[in-house]
This record gives structure tokens, C-alpha cells and sequence, in this order.
């Protein structure tokens, strides 16, 4: 059954966990990647916890730990809830020696869930469950954890008393208290709001406001790490505060709630559907993450553009034939170049023009597809959300996913060895699906004059561009078909990546080479943008009347 967090339900297992765990020898932390699992080898058991959209802990009988665990002699000091937050901080000291100490930190939001090792007081991450960036905050080794950004609620840094508690809601019409509650108000979260509020939701008396706030300090002032079961559609929710429910049953382990409860693998297919969610959700946090990179590494328009301009105006210094020239900047210094040997000095110039207006339309769309894939995230979290606490109904559910292939199902006809774009043009662009299905590509599904492309000095796709005339394709269409090249190699993640293109009939296999193996007869250099946006804008089927 899948469990809802929020900040209060947080603080509840963290101090069952500081009952549970508190001077406990740390002898073993494991990093399971595959599993999206990070474990504490301890003498009381073994604490795993395994995030994704949904989180959930485990607590095992003392293990011997499996060779691949780091061996760390520590303890377990304390365990806290970061206030009005759902994420765990465990001090654990060395045992031995006045070294640094380390933080055990566990983030249990759907949409950003991780663990990390953190080491002193700069909190420098030695080892985290998922490397990623996204939402601004960096999980890498080697830099500090990335403390959550943004001003507090109300009632975490300052104590909020019944005057403040009355300006800040005394003037908001009923309806929308929730959500100013919500946004602004600490503790507060979907599971408690409506108990909290009362009448006030639905009533302008100052009396019903006050007592409101009579509840909300109840619930911030809770002590213990007892819960209680509510009622949800889905099963029991623990919750360390009945909210007005009469007799609710108690939960017996908060922990073992989390690790999934006793019906995991039963015949209700919302697990299933969860986990997939969960994907989504991942995926969607790391398209966040790749974008922010792309911005940030992405070239500099403006020294492109001046590099172009140094070209023209030091023809005269630059020979053809070379990779690299030194020009006397504008301002008097010293600056290198590099250069397309094969290219003239007027057409690499022409090449940084061309790089540079592409690094404007880079640095002009981006922005907008981090702003929809960030959308998108919140979207799947309000679902996740939703689909935890019940509120969304699994035949629903099952309609907001996407429909996928059942492993084993029978495919719809014979596998190309390529897949296949239109281009702005409308030519198609085939793109071989690996080392041994390019070779089928370029010598079986390729015509003489087709264009074949590949990105030079890399390891990547063969693509073809259906090309029979004896000129050269349009350019925008060439371009297209090279940037899909470039993004199907290992140097997608480069700034400029060279790709060698020229007719099929000049592609020759050596004999005895390895799959996708050829050399060029002749060729021709483009230096191209991989834009992982690229795919998202052309075709995958032909234009009509084709």
C-alpha cells in the first residue's frame, strides 16, 4: 500500500528511528545504485531505504555486509527530521580518531528523492544514491549537499502566534485558506489541512479562524513517534494524529508501513501502475537536470561572433591548411583559434557565424523546455501525490500513463535495422540502430547516392539521408541529418561535434572489420550543435502525399 510523507509524519519516524538506532555501530553503508537502495550495516540491523517517486524503508535483522560496502566504523548519534521538511539527517561519528564526522541524509519528497554520505561541517557529499542536477540543486561527490532553496513557512524560523496566525488569514475569503495554508504556513500539508481549518474554510467568523490555529499548534507541538491508522481509500495511512477520527487502529511499526505493509505483491495493480509513475517521475527530474547542463555549458554567442569577426579582419595572418592560428586580439592580446584545416579562412569564419546563431537559438529555447519539463514534474508529483492518498482511482490512474508493450508480446511486423525522421524538407533520414544493424543500414537499406553521415572520431549511429540527385542537399536538410548523427555518438554531450558525410558508394568495408566498421573513399566536415531537441521537432512518419 503506498504510504503519503509529510512533514509531521516525517518528524514521527525520525524520533522511532532515534529510539530504534540511537548508539548503534555503524559497521558497513552500501550504495546500491541498480536497486535505487542506499543501506546502513548496523549491530541492531540493517536500515535500507529505497527511493524513487515512491520511498520506502526497510529494517532487517543484523547482516554481515557484501564485499561491494564501504567499511565505516561509525555510530549512529542522532536522528533528526529537517524541520517542515521530508528528509532525515543522521549524525554518525567516527569511532575511532577526531576526524571529520559524517550525515547519513535521507530526502523523501517524491519528486527529489536521494540519500547521500556527507562528511564535516561543509557537508561534502562522499558518496549519494543518485548523481543528478534538477531544481537547481547539484547531487554530485565532491560538492556540498545541496540544502533545499527557497524562504521557510511561517512557524519554523519564527514562532507564529495567534496574531500572526490572524493576519495572515483574517482578510483571505474561506475558499481559498487551504491553499494559502499550504503555501505559507509550516507543518501544514493535503493530509492535515482540512482538520486543521474546520468551519474556517467555509466561514468568515474570527472565532472559527482562532480556533484553527488552536488545532495547527496542537499538531506542530505533537511529541512521540506514535501513529495511528487513518482511513483512505487505498488501506490504513499512518498518521502520528487521529484528525478527528474516532478510535482509529494504531500502527504497530511506522517502519514496516513504509517497507510496503503485508499485501505488496497482491493482486491490486495500482503497485504496478506506481512504479511506473515512479519512472516517469525520475525521468522527468533528470530531463530537468540534463537541460540545466546544456544551458550552462552551452557556447557563448558573443565570442563566437568576435572570433568570426578576428578572422576577417587577420585574413591576410591565416594560412590555409592549418588547425590553429595565433591573432592579435582587438584589445592587443594574444588569442588562439582553432580551425577547419579543410575548410578556407573565409569559410571558418562563416562557420563561427553560423555556430554563434545557433548558440542564440540554443540559449532562447532552452530556457522554455526546462520551464515545460519542469511543469511536467510537477504534474506527475501532484499525481503521485494523488495516487498515494487515494484520491485518484486506478482506472484513471492507468489512463494517465502512457501505454507500453507487454515484455514478450509479439512485435507488429519485421525490425528495420534503422529508424527513421523526415526532415524540414521532408527527406527521409535513416539512423542505424547499432554497430551490427549499421552495417545492415549502409550496404542493404541505402541506395549508391544516397548521403551516408557519421560522426567523426566517434562511436555512433551510420545515417543515411534518401538523397538521389547529383547536387548536393539542401543544407538545412544536411544540417539535420548531422545533428541527428552527432546526438546518436558519444559525442552527444560535446559543444561541436565534426561529422563526415558523402555519398554511399564512397563507404567501403574492409574485410575482416568489426560491425559498423568502415572507412570513406572521400568525405566532406560539418561541424554541428547536437540539440537533443532536434528529434522532438521532425517527423517520425512520412508527409502526406508521400
Amino acid at each position: 500500500m503506498p504510504i503519503r510523507l509529510d512533514p509531521l509524519l516525517t518528524r514521527a519516524l525520525a524520533r522511532g528511528l532515534e529510539a530504534d538506532f540511537r548508539g548503534a555501530r555503524v559497521r558497513a553503508v552500501e550504495f546500491d545504485h541498480a536497486a535505487r537502495t542506499a543501506r546502513l550495516y548496523t549491530d541492531r540491523g540493517v536500515l535500507g531505504f529505497t527511493v524513487g517517486g515512491t520511498v520506502s524503508i526497510a529494517v532487517g535483522d543484523p547482516a554481515e555486509p557484501p564485499e561491494q560496502a564501504r567499511r565505516m566504523p561509525l555510530r549512529i548519534a542522532s536522528v533528526e527530521a529537517v524541520p517542515d521538511e521530508r528528509a532525515l539527517v543522521m549524525t554518525l561519528p567516527r569511532i575511532r580518531g577526531l576526524k571529520k564526522s559524517f550525515e547519513w541524509i535521507v530526502e523523501l519528497r517524491p519528486a527529489e528523492s536521494n540519500v547521500a554520505l556527507a562528511e564535516g561541517d561543509d557537508r561534502i557529499i562522499r558518496h549519494v544514491l543518485e548523481a543528478r542536477e534538477a531544481h537547481g540543486r547539484r547531487w554530485r561527490t565532491g560538492h556540498p549537499y545541496p540544502t533545499p532553496e527557497g524562504p521557510p513557512r511561517r512557524g519554523v524560523e519564527d514562532d507564529l502566534g495567534m496574531d500572526g496566525w490572524m493576519a495572515l488569514l483574517a482578510g483571505v475569503p474561506p475558499e481559498r485558506r487551504e491553499k494559502t495554508l499550504l503555501a505559507g504556513v509550516a507543518y501544514t500539508s493535503p493530509l492535515n489541512v482540512a482538520w486543521i481549518l474546520g468551519d474556517a474554510a467555509e466561514s468568515t467568523d474570527a472565532v472559527l479562524l482562532r480556533e484553527a490555529f488552536t488545532r495547527w499548534k496542537e499538531l506542530v507541538e505533537l511529541g512521540g513517534a506514535e501513529c495511528i491508522g487513518l482511513p483512505s481509500p487505498s488501506g490504513p495511512q499512518p498518521y502520528p494524529h487521529p484528525l478527528g477520527q474516532t478510535d482509529p487502529p494504531p500502527v504497530e511499526s511506522l517502519t514496516e508501513a513504509l517497507a510496503g505493509g503485508e499485501d505488496e505483491g497482491a493482486s491490486d495493480p495500482r503497485p504496478e501502475a506506481l512504479r511506473r509513475l515512479d519512472d516517469l517521475l525520475r525521468q522527468a527530474v533528470r530531463r530537468v537536470g540534463s537541460l540545466r547542463r546544456q544551458l550552462e555549458t552551452s557556447a557563448d554567442p558573443g565570442a563566437l561572433r568576435s572570433t568570426g569577426d578576428l578572422l576577417l579582419a587577420r585574413l591576410a595572418e591565416v594560412e590555409r591548411g592549418t588547425e590553429r592560428v595565433v591573432l592579435e586580439d582587438f584589445d592587443g592580446c594574444a588569442r588562439e583559434i582553432a580551425l577547419d584545416p579543410l575548410r578556407s579562412p573565409q569559410d571558418n569564419a562563416a562557420d563561427y557565424y553560423d555556430r554563434a546563431t545557433k548558440a542564440e537559438r540554443t540559449r532562447a529555447r532552452i530556457p522554455e523546455l526546462i520551464a515545460e519539463a519542469e511543469a511536467e514534474v510537477a504534474r506527475l508529483t501532484a499525481l503521485h501525490d494523488a495516487a498515494a492518498d487515494g484520491t485518484v482511482p486506478r482506472d484513471d490512474l492507468e489512463r494517465m500513463l502512457p501505454a507500453r508493450q507487454a515484455k514478450g508480446a509479439p512485435a507488429t511486423g519485421p525490425t528495420l535495422p534503422y529508424r527513421s525522421y523526415w526532415s524540414s524538407g521532408g527527406i527521409e533520414i535513416r539512423i542505424g540502430r547499432g554497430a551490427k544493424h549499421n552495417d545492415d543500414l549502409t550496404f542493404r537499406h541505402a541506395r549508391p547516392d544516397d548521403v551516408w553521415l557519421h560522426a567523426r572520431h566517434a562511436a555512433g549511429a551510420h545515417v543515411v539521408l534518401r538523397w538521389a540527385f547529383e547536387e548536393a542537399p539542401p543544407s538545412r536538410d544536411l544540417e539535420e541529418a548531422a545533428v541527428l548523427a552527432a546526438l546518436h555518438s558519444k559525442a552527444r554531450t560535446s559543444a561541436s561535434v565534426p561529422v563526415d558525410w558523402t555519398r554511399r558508394k564512397y563507404v567501403r568495408k574492409p574485410r575482416g572489420a568489426k560491425p559498423g566498421s568502415v572507412t570513406l573513399a572521400r568525405a566532406q566536415t560539418l561541424f554541428v550543435d547536437p540539440d537533443p531537441s532536434l528529434p522532438g521537432h521532425l517527423d517520425t512518419r512520412p508527409p502526406a502525399g508521400r
